[in-house]
């Protein structure tokens, strides 16, 4: 039987470290293959008599959100080889525990699962539960994603889903609370990436770089880019998101910038945020995987794509995507008559797009003595237009790993008795935090015949 030793109070021991280290190896990948984009890791803070205590600590990035104490005991649990067995490790299933939290009273999966809708123009009456706009939108979304979720996951999901809504730059933003009664773990990419596989049977023109599923996203960078399409005369109706005309225009410029962006595997899709007059101007964003091109590329794409617009009877302005549009010199002239010797210089300013238009002033006298004065100097206002573009990438968190008082840290007592190897059990807690780390504190692993240890977690409330 392996017991406490004085030397595991000493984290500088090598007894400390050994152990520590191996239980950190453990827990690591098992947190980090369902939260890879917001774990950091497992610490070991210390250990305590009895026959082992665990304290330790699961760190996350800030403004993530961590999984329910139920997740962390499905995390290790789901580990279990042959229902003990973690790699050379043996765990009692029934005594991995997190707060009140066991196998036996685990509480329902809680997914809250955001996007937003591009082809739906929001409303004020879909902030009204009682509007026939928001029933009818809410039951769509629901049957949806449970008919998603009942396939590709888990057939238990209970009743009662609900969703609600918001406005999204006149755009409908969806935010939907589903609960599956299941053991399987929450694994967030597998269920953003399997309701980003079924958008196309949901009805609507969903963003799918907008879709969230408990804070887990795609990473990806938004590059902006406004097109013109000459030729072609501006509608009132295409202000309206949900008119005909701008759905159907919608559609077939981003079925071409699909076609054009089609071979490439970085790329995600496209955006419609508006179109506006001149001829007509569609406000664009091309989504591609968070570093994988710029803002130069893909305008070079288009421009050497103007064909393909040309086959789907669009004619691209190249000039206006590439910034270079030109437009011919006007030359204004004002004469002025005088009856003295001397010159009058009536100066005349011009405004013009891209060029300067040159003013030239002339003055002539009605006597023998003629002065002329020209001015090409006039006051000239040039209008250019230049694209702001924000590119979204992802930075990494800054991270202190360190039991310093700076960090929000929340203890509770877990217990997993571990048998027949050197173990490790899961201890979990819950910390609503917003410091750089988010880190909640855990303590206790009864150790029988070897060593042991324990994962810790919080949560942060889901937003409703």
């Amino acid at each position: 039987m392996r017991n406490f030793t004085p030397a595991l109070a000493n984290s500088n021991s090598p007894q400390f470290r050994t152990l520590a280290t191996n239980l950190e190896n453990t827990l690591n990948p098992i947190y980090r293959k369902i939260l890879p984009s917001n774990f950091i890791g497992v610490r070991i803070n210390g250990f305590s008599e009895g026959s082992i205590a665990v304290n330790s600590s699961l760190l996350f990035e800030s403004n993530s959100v961590p999984p329910a104490p139920s997740e962390v005991v499905r995390a290790l649990s789901n580990e279990l080889q042959n229902g003990t067995m973690l790699g050379n490790l043996t765990i009692s299933p029934a005594t991995i525990q997190s707060d009140d939290i066991t196998l036996n009273n685990l509480e329902p999966l809680s997914l809250n699962i955001s996007f937003v809708i591009e082809d739906k123009s929001f409303t004020e009456s879909l902030i009204n539960s009682a509007s026939d706009d928001f029933m009818s939108l809410q039951t769509s979304v629901i049957n949806w994603l449970e008919s998603v979720l009942k396939s590709g996951f888990d057939q238990n999901v209970l009743p009662n889903s609900t969703a609600m809504f918001s406005n999204d730059s006149t755009k409908v933003q969806v935010i939907a609370r589903i609960r599956i009664n299941t053991t399987r773990v929450e694994d967030r990419p597998l269920l953003r990436d399997l309701i980003i596989k079924n958008v196309s049977t949901s009805g609507f023109d969903i963003i799918k770089s907008s879709i969230q599923v408990n804070g887990e996203s795609v990473a990806a960078n938004n590059i902006q880019v406004s097109i013109r399409f000459e030729d072609t005369n501006f509608d009132a109706a295409l202000n309206s998101r949900s008119s005909t005309q701008f759905k159907e225009l919608s559609n077939r410029v981003t079925n071409v910038m699909n076609n054009i962006f089609a071979n490439d595997s970085n790329f995600i899709e496209v955006i419609i945020n508006r179109f506006r007059a001149g001829s007509i101007i569609a406000d664009t964003e091309a989504v591609f995987k968070s570093g994988t091109t710029d803002r130069s590329n893909v305008v070079q794409k288009l421009v050497d794509s103007a064909e393909t617009f040309t086959n789907a009877s669009f004619s691209l302005d190249t000039s206006f995507l590439t910034g270079t549009t030109s437009t011919t010199s006007a030359t204004t002239t004002t004469r002025a008559s005088t009856a003295t010797t001397g010159s009058t210089v009536n100066q005349v300013s011009t405004t013009a797009a891209s060029t300067a238009a040159v003013n030239v002033t002339e003055a002539t006298t009605a006597s023998v003595n003629v002065t002329e004065a020209t001015t090409a100097a006039a006051n000239v206002t040039e209008a250019t237009t230049s694209v702001n573009v924000t590119e979204a990438t992802t930075a990494a968190a800054n991270v202190t790993e360190a039991t310093t008082a700076a960090a929000n840290v929340t203890e509770a007592t877990t217990s997993v008795n571990v048998t027949e190897a050197t173990t490790a059990a899961a201890n979990v807690t819950e910390a609503t935090t917003s410091a750089n780390v988010t880190e909640a504190t855990t303590t206790s692993v009864n150790v029988t015949e070897a060593t042991t240890t324990s994962a810790n977690k919080q949560q942060q409330q889901l937003p409703m």
